[in-house]
């Protein structure tokens, strides 16, 4: 019999290991080298790093003039003791806090507040001395005073319980705390005599104005909300942005349209003189005149004001004055086309427009220069009576074309557009 062949082994691979090919071989000395040469600029850099390092620090090793301060600070703000006599384990400073922390002392402190926001609302307007001296302004100091006082306990007992300025929650570590410490502070000024004219501190003690303010502090949902409001200030500005070109854009319009156009006013010629005076030169003779003087009458006939000669030579030395009734309302002077005309005359004196007076409205109505103008245009975005203190205005002097576009589209824009816009963005 033939041998048979014996079979291959069950799992011994029939299959050569194959060498990989002469393109990966490439590719991986090509990846072996460009690592090396990272490593290499990784390390470059390190060593770089190690030595600016170095010279950084030597140069922080120098003492500044402020360190000692500062480190000074930074001990007395790691300290907890409150007044730097209560410890965090003092007994007397766990009552204060167990007290402070009391929802009923909260509420009591804001019965304070309202009852002073009541007290300081009744106080008198202007005051004669025999008025301060009386039982009602006196009564009202006396609990101004105890006012002073209760804010001034509620503060020393909420600086007990923490601490003042510096240490771990320290009481004006808090804006809010701030606040109410200066408005209760100033209210001591009251008891220092500065003279009859307050010596320049009354604006100072004006400031007890925020007393109300610590109803925020005490009313959490009322913080919050206002928290809030301060928050949005912010993104306010672009609308700032934009409000202030408005401004800038139609002042300067304003500038080049109306300056100085409202400062006409119609005036008539005061040609009554007194006796003695004498005649303007080439007029003819009043009677009961001599010499060329006046006589008697104080103002001249009618017939004389017909003469016009008479009247172009009397103008010159006369005095104009603004006819009654029209002292606020300007006229169209010259060749404008203004929708307001002066009257002939006046009681027969010849009247006409003039300029060099002042703005209406107290001289606030115009567009003389920047600040002005600037005033009015918020006055005209503001639609408050806008047409009538300021587009007919112009509308009497200069007629309505130029009025009527520049005020249109400063409403429509700047009012309208602008204004709303804004708030849906905001």
């Amino acid at each position: 019999m033939e041998a048979l062949e014996e079979p291959p082994e069950r799992g011994k691979e029939t299959s050569e290991v194959r060498s990989p090919p002469a393109e990966d071989r490439l590719l991986s000395s090509e990846l072996k080298s460009i690592t090396e040469h990272d490593a290499q600029a990784k390390l470059g850099q390190q060593l770089a790093a190690f030595a600016g390092g170095g010279a950084q620090n030597e140069a922080q090793a120098e003492p500044s003039l402020l360190e000692p301060l500062w480190r000074w600070l930074a001990r007395l703000n790691e300290n907890d003791r409150s007044w730097y006599m209560f410890s965090p384990g003092n007994l007397f400073r766990k009552v204060v806090q167990a007290v402070t922390d009391a929802p009923m002392f909260g509420k009591l402190v804001l019965t304070v507040v309202f009852a002073n926001c009541i007290v300081m609302a009744m106080q008198p307007g202007v005051c004669d001395p025999a008025c301060e001296r009386g039982s009602y302004a006196r009564t009202l100091a006396v609990l101004d005073t105890v006012f002073t006082i209760l804010f001034t306990v509620e503060i020393a007992l909420q600086t007990i319980a923490k601490n003042f300025i510096l240490g771990p929650g320290a009481y004006l570590h808090d804006g809010w705390n701030g606040i109410d410490f200066v408005s209760t502070a100033t209210g001591y000024l009251a008891f220092i005599p500065f003279g009859a004219d307050g010596g320049g501190i009354t604006g100072l003690r004006a400031l007890r104005a925020l007393r109300p303010l610590r109803a925020l502090k005490v009313i959490p949902g009322l913080k919050v909300l206002v928290q809030c409001l301060l928050e949005i200030l912010p993104l306010l500005v672009d609308v700032l942005f934009l409000l202030v070109w408005v401004f800038i854009v139609f002042g300067i319009i304003a500038l080049n349209l109306f300056m100085g156009s409202l400062r006409t006013r119609c005036v008539y010629a005061d040609l009554s003189l007194p006796p003695g005076m004498p005649l303007p030169p080439s007029s003819p003779a009043p009677p009961g005149a001599g010499n060329g003087t006046w006589g008697t009458p104080a103002s001249p006939p009618t017939d004389w004001l017909k003469n016009a000669t008479w009247v172009d030579e009397a103008k010159k030395n006369a005095t104009w004055i603004v006819v009654p009734d029209l002292e606020d309302q300007p006229c169209s002077y010259g060749s404008d086309n203004g929708a307001f005309q002066c009257p002939s005359d006046y009681n027969g004196l010849p009247v006409s427009c003039a300029k060099g007076y002042s703005n209406p409205n107290y001289g606030y109505a115009g567009y003389d220069n920047f600040g002005l103008a600037s005033f009015n245009i918020f006055a005209v975005l503001t639609l408050d009576a806008w047409t009538e203190e300021q587009l007919y205005l112009q509308w009497d002097v200069m007629g309505p074309g130029i009025p009527i576009v520049f005020f249109a589209l400063l409403v429509l824009f700047g009012a309208f557009f602008t204004m709303q816009d804004d708030c849906k963005g905001g």
